[in-house]
């Protein structure tokens, strides 16, 4: 897990949606990488005084108690940590965003933002993947796994969809569009 990947999360949602005072969260438990993701967007979130309402699901038939509850709460901003269980209920996540006038965040995934999330920001996987194939061939090159330094991704994007946005409500400050690698207009 990136040490402070969730307060980066949380901070450039703020930046988007100023008003943000209450967050939902939904994330897989069952991912290893979740408790410590889960820990610093509450580290993040209680410095800036959001409220975060977590929505667990660890199957395919978790997602219609998950999304009553985010539903239920009545959130600013919804940030969803993708993993391939979520990854696959993806367009069941936006439609409820869309149905729900509620900006979506993602960890990763620009091509989500592309077909409706409003704002992603994570490691760009394909390097991450070139660091995986470096190591599969050493490994198949005879050293030892355990010898291999644990490596995190070192590079991230940040993309915003302004026409979601707009249709939000939103306006993306400029200091946020300089910093963004991929704006969809």
């Amino acid at each position: 897990m990136v040490p402070d990947l969730g307060v980066k999360q949380v901070e450039l949602l703020r930046k988007l949606v100023p008003q943000l005072a209450k967050l939902g969260v939904l994330a897989n438990p069952t991912n290893a990488g979740t408790p410590s993701l889960l820990a610093n967007v509450d580290d993040a979130a209680q410095r800036l005084n959001i409220s975060v309402v977590v929505a667990e699901v660890a199957r395919g038939d978790d997602f219609d108690q998950a999304l009553k509850l985010l539903s239920a709460s009545h959130l600013d901003a919804l940030l969803i940590m993708i993993e391939p269980m979520i990854y696959l209920h993806r367009v069941r996540v936006l439609d409820f965003a869309v149905a729900n006038r509620l900006p979506v965040s993602f960890d990763v995934g620009r091509e989500i933002v592309r077909q409706g999330g409003v704002m992603s920001y994570g490691p760009v996987l394909s390097s991450h993947y070139a660091l995986v194939a470096d190591n599969v061939d050493k490994i198949l090159k005879g050293v030892n796994p355990g010898d291999l330094p644990i490596q995190q991704p070192t590079e991230f994007a940040l993309a915003i969809n302004l026409a979601t946005a707009k249709s939000l409500g939103l306006k993306a400050p400029q200091s946020l569009l300089a910093r963004a690698d991929e704006v969809i207009r």
